[in-house]
């Protein structure tokens, strides 16, 4: 009695691991293929290219930096 149990389990097993296997599998042909259609139906646009950082210069604003430093200061010196 309990080899057809432990049959009957098995059984089972493999039906159910056997559903999820298939349902996976279909589940990534309906995935490419519906990635097919919207690359068809919606072509990626053309990238517009974008002016290198390194171009883009910004000049240091001394009074900006200068505040920087004093409130970095200050802030060390009231920690202490």
């Amino acid at each position: 009695m309990e080899i057809n149990l432990i049959v009957e389990a098995v059984k089972f097993m493999v039906i159910g691991l056997t559903t999820v296997f298939l349902f996976l599998w279909l589940l990534i042909i309906v995935l490419k293929i519906e990635s097919r259609v919207v690359q068809r139906l919606f072509p990626p646009r053309m990238a517009v290219k974008a002016t290198p950082k390194t171009e883009k210069k910004k000049e240091v604003n001394e009074e900006i930096t200068a505040a920087i430093v004093a409130a970095v200061t200050q802030h060390r010196n009231r920690k202490r």
